[in-house]
């Protein structure tokens, strides 16, 4: 996606909007005066309810002055070089009794968006083994961990209450920004009182603070039994079960922008509307577990009719039965304690929901093969 390169932050180009305000850097529309490369202070500057300055965080009363022009690449700089790393290491072996598999897999992805990661590793074994001619077992397990931080999206992007999309913020930020240097919201000139949004957020301050986190373990595994009754005649039996466990946590911080005026026109204004970005912060979990149990049993009939012609008739039994779980909570009226995320921890305490269910499927098999030669097959 690319950003045009011709106005800046303000409202000349907007048709009037601005109510004759050219250049307003605390804007985060683009539709100010075309860019002319002149030297203007692009941060705020803190001040009171009366309008008197104060200083930043380092006791400075400063602003950061840059050319009134686009960044070049900017909203790409705005994201980082994403990576992908996998790393796999396996054993097998087989002897006429006994065949094997062990492998395990890492695998490690770091996102384009700034702190979003994924982690997964997963443990595989399979054996099988040949007790006789007629009869052979097999076992499998298959374990995996997924630990992942995803960045919360949705919303529309001012103020807190109706969302905080980090993505958005980067959008409708104006060229003239760079992101590059709003990458450290510690700094007192990107943080609470000295951020350049009159009706922003640091996006990065969002990315890094507000954290979604999910965790998911996941064991499938089987066992089977064939046994051969005649020549043409098997037995197969398999249990199956699938066993699964997430973990959903959202960490919302608590925290409010401080009054501060941008550079508007040669002054430093907000127009008199101090602004309103602040979260008063909350806390949402969500845990849930699911497990499958699947039986199978199976008689089939392999019948050589001549040198064309052969028939497979199949019945059988077939059992699902899945247990579900989920248990959420969230925080209500905001966090008492900054950055103590707990159910615990809510204004107005919190709300929690539970919901479980359980279902079972039975069915029968009866399946029939016809085979010509080894290319058309009819099943009923």
């Amino acid at each position: 996606m690319k950003q045009q390169q011709q106005f800046g932050s303000g409202y000349q180009s907007c048709g009037g909007c601005g109510g004759g305000i050219n250049i307003f850097m605390g804007e985060n529309f683009a539709w100010g005066a075309p860019f002319d490369g002149r030297l203007i202070p692009w941060t705020a500057q803190p001040a009171d309810e009366d309008g008197n300055l104060l200083p930043l965080k380092n006791g400075k009363y400063e602003q950061l002055v840059r050319p009134y022009s686009s960044v070049k690449n900017n909203l790409r700089n705005f994201f980082d070089i994403g990576s992908t790393k996998r790393i796999n290491v396996g054993i097998d072996g087989a002897t006429d009794k006994f065949n094997y598999l062990v492998s395990y897999t890492n695998f490690n992805v770091d996102g384009i968006v700034p702190f979003t990661n994924l982690k997964k590793n997963s443990f595989l074994i399979n054996v099988g083994s040949n007790f006789s001619k007629k009869f052979s077992t097999g076992f499998s397990l298959n374990y995996v961990k997924v630990k992942q931080r995803g960045a919360t999206e949705g919303g529309y992007p001012f103020g807190y209450s109706s969302g905080t999309p980090a993505y958005s913020f980067a959008l409708q930020t104006p060229s003239n920004i760079p992101f590059e240097e709003l990458r450290d919201y510690n700094s007192p000139y990107h943080d609470f009182r000295g951020f350049y949004g009159q009706y922003s957020i640091n996006p990065y301050f969002i990315l890094d603070q507000q954290k979604l986190l999910n965790n998911v373990d996941n064991i499938i595994s089987s066992i089977s039994a064939k046994y051969a009754v005649a020549k043409d005649l098997n037995i197969l039996g398999q249990v199956s079960t699938n066993v699964s466990t997430g973990s959903i946590q959202e960490n919302i911080p608590k925290f409010t922008y401080e009054r501060a005026l941008s550079w508007s026109d040669g002054e430093l204004s907000d127009f008199g509307s101090p602004r309103e970005n602040y979260s008063l912060g909350g806390y949402k979990e969500k845990n849930e577990t699911r497990i499958d149990l699947i039986y199978d049993l199976k008689a089939n009939y392999n019948w050589k009719i001549n040198e064309s012609w052969s028939l497979s008739p199949t019945i059988g039994l077939n059992s699902i039965e899945e247990n579900y779980r989920e248990v959420t909570g969230a925080t209500v009226g905001g966090l008492v304690i900054p950055e103590f995320y707990h159910l615990t921890n809510g204004v107005q305490g919190s709300i929690s929901t539970n919901t479980s269910s359980k279902y079972r499927l039975f069915w029968n098999v009866r399946e029939c093969v016809f085979r010509f030669q080894k290319f058309c097959f009819c099943g009923v």
